[in-house]
C-alpha cells in the first residue's frame, strides 16, 4: 500500500477579516488517526491594495522637516490595517543613471512613532542628511494587515528654504493708465 501524495487543500467560503484554526489528521482503511495540534492559523485576508502616495502639508523655514498626510488604503484586503511605515529616496545614494532609488524609512528603522499606529495619518521627516536643501526627495507609504504590507506610489518634493522678506517694500505707483 503507497502512501497518499495530498498534502495541501484548498478551503473556500471563508470570511474576511476572520480568523481560522486548521488541523490535520491521516486515514487510511482502519479509518481516521487522531487530529494534529493546531496546524496553521490564518487570516482569510488579503494584503491592502490601492496605497496612496503621502502628500505634503507642511514644512520649516530652514528646510529641516517635511510634515506628509496619507489615508487609509483604498481596501485593506478584508483585514483591519494593523499599521504603516514611511520612507523617503536617498538621493546621494541612488543611482540615477540605472534609475535604482535607494529608500530609507523615515527618523529611524521601523519608527516606533509610525509603525503600529493604524490611526495615525500624518508624520513629520526629520532626518535629512546634511546639505539636502535644494534636493529632490522622494516619498512612499506602506500600508500593513494582519498578512503583509503594501507599498504605494511615490511623490516628490524639493527641501527648500521658504524665502526671505524683500528687502525693500514695494515703491508707490506714480501714475497710472488704463492699460497698466
Amino acid at each position: 500500500m503507497g502512501f497518499p501524495e495530498t498534502t495541501s487543500a484548498v478551503v473556500s467560503g471563508l470570511t474576511p477579516g476572520d480568523l481560522y484554526d486548521f488541523k490535520v489528521s491521516a486515514s487510511n482503511f482502519n479509518g481516521e488517526g487522531p487530529q494534529s495540534a493546531m496546524a496553521l492559523r490564518t487570516h482569510s485576508c488579503l494584503p491592502p491594495s490601492g496605497v496612496r502616495a503621502p502628500v505634503r502639508v507642511a514644512g520649516t523655514s530652514s528646510a529641516s522637516t517635511t510634515t506628509l498626510s496619507w489615508e487609509e488604503p483604498e481596501a485593506t484586503g478584508g483585514c483591519p490595517i494593523t499599521g504603516y511605515a514611511l520612507f523617503r529616496s536617498d538621493p546621494d545614494l541612488s543611482d540615477p543613471v540605472d534609475g535604482l532609488e535607494v529608500w530609507v524609512e523615515v527618523n529611524s528603522d521601523s519608527d516606533t512613532n509610525i509603525r503600529d499606529k493604524p490611526q495615525l495619518f500624518e508624520a513629520t521627516v526629520t532626518n535629512y542628511p546634511g546639505g539636502s536643501t535644494g534636493k529632490v526627495f522622494k516619498y512612499v507609504l506602506e500600508a500593513y494587515n494582519a498578512v503583509g504590507g503594501t507599498r504605494g506610489t511615490s511623490t516628490s518634493y524639493l527641501l527648500a528654504t521658504t524665502p526671505s522678506a524683500p528687502p525693500s517694500a514695494p515703491g508707490v505707483v506714480e501714475s497710472m493708465t488704463s492699460s497698466t
